[in-house]
């Protein structure tokens, strides 16, 4: 005798996925969504397979990780970076090429004198087999310089390096706003005369009145930002990575080498023009960061005129100060000065 049907197997038996359970078991979901499978299974008395099949097939349910996010906004702030949010969206609209045009956005970012790699840039290219590379876990240093960017979609127009044990209270936001005001004046010719669409978040410096009053006096318009919103912030998704990346795994050890190496990475978006006067510890970051790099004294010269003009530094004190950092010299300074390092990018 030939048997054509399949033998019974003790599989689950698919009485078990009956409306009853699948009741009970969403029931108990929804009074506790953390509650495990396995909790499910001794509470009901029905097997594991079954609830997990039940709650994948039923409900079409996973299991996933709260996602991190600054602040939990309130209905009402919610309403409110609604609102702002189409309210800017139709400005823009309206006409695109001419808001871009006036708008001028600022952010500040901490550079780390050590900033660990990100496991995509310590990436290799390895032969099939061979095991994945190794590295040790890192955190970035506690020693750090703050940085205020104010930038347009032409580039960077003003850089500011706070000093160790300083803080950007309201008088010294206000003077930057100033400083700011004097940069599109020298930088961007006829800019100010079709009035500055000026963006900035809600740090408590940034809404002073010392603030506010140097914005009116200035003749901007201020975009008014969000509440707790850093993903409208132009400058943490298309500026600030560009720095991050080129700081990543280099050790910094003063204050100096860091400004100058973030002068030489904001180089190409800010000056178009030859500066005027630069800074002396400025050119000699640069040199150094050049150096750094295998450049010939040669051609650091002649970047050099290139972004500060033929009355910069001759030759003979480019390939001076190539020489020094050689033999391991690090200090770019003549002598310890206390004034607040500040760039504004002049033609």
């Amino acid at each position: 005798m030939i048997i054509t049907e399949d033998e019974h197997r003790p599989g689950i038996p698919v009485e078990s996925v009956t409306q009853e359970n699948i009741d009970k078991i969403h029931v108990l979901f929804m009074l506790d969504r953390r509650m495990t499978v396995r909790r499910i299974e001794e509470t009901l008395g029905i097997l594991k397979t079954t609830v997990d099949r039940i709650m994948r097939e039923h409900f079409g349910l996973r299991k996933l990780s709260a996602r991190w996010v600054p602040k939990l906004l309130t209905p009402d702030q919610k309403a409110v970076k609604r609102k702002l949010s189409l309210d800017n969206l139709a400005s823009f609209e309206a006409n695109p090429e001419e808001f871009v045009n006036r708008f001028v956005t600022m952010d500040e970012t901490w550079a780390h004198h050590f900033t660990p790699e990100s496991k995509q840039q310590s990436m290799q290219r390895r032969h099939s087999g061979s095991p994945p590379p190794k590295k040790a876990k890192t955190v970035p240093s506690a020693g750090k310089v703050m940085v205020s960017v104010f930038w347009d979609s032409e580039g960077v127009l003003l850089l500011d390096f706070l000093n160790k044990g300083q803080t950007i209270t309201d008088n010294y936001y206000a003077n930057l706003v100033k400083q700011l005001r004097e940069a599109i004046k020298e930088r961007r010719r006829g800019k100010l005369s079709r009035k500055i669409v000026y963006h900035q978040d809600n740090a408590p410096s940034h809404r002073s009145l010392q603030a506010m009053a140097a914005i009116y006096d200035s003749g901007f318009e201020l975009l008014p930002h969000a509440p707790y919103s850093p993903d409208l912030s132009p400058s943490d998704f298309h500026l600030f990575p560009h720095l991050k990346n080129s700081l990543s795994g280099i050790h910094f050890r003063t204050f100096q080498v860091i400004l100058g190496r973030s002068v030489a990475v904001w180089q190409p978006f800010a000056m178009e023009l030859p500066l005027s006067s630069p800074a002396k510890c400025e050119l000699r970051s640069v040199i150094r960061f050049l150096n750094a790099k295998n450049n010939s004294p040669v051609e650091i010269h002649r970047q050099l005129v290139e972004v500060y003009g033929e009355k910069c530094m001759d030759i003979k004190n480019v390939r001076k100060w190539c020489r020094e950092f050689n033999e391991g010299q690090i200090n770019v300074h003549d002598e310890q000065r206390s004034e607040r390092p500040s760039f504004r990018n002049q033609p």
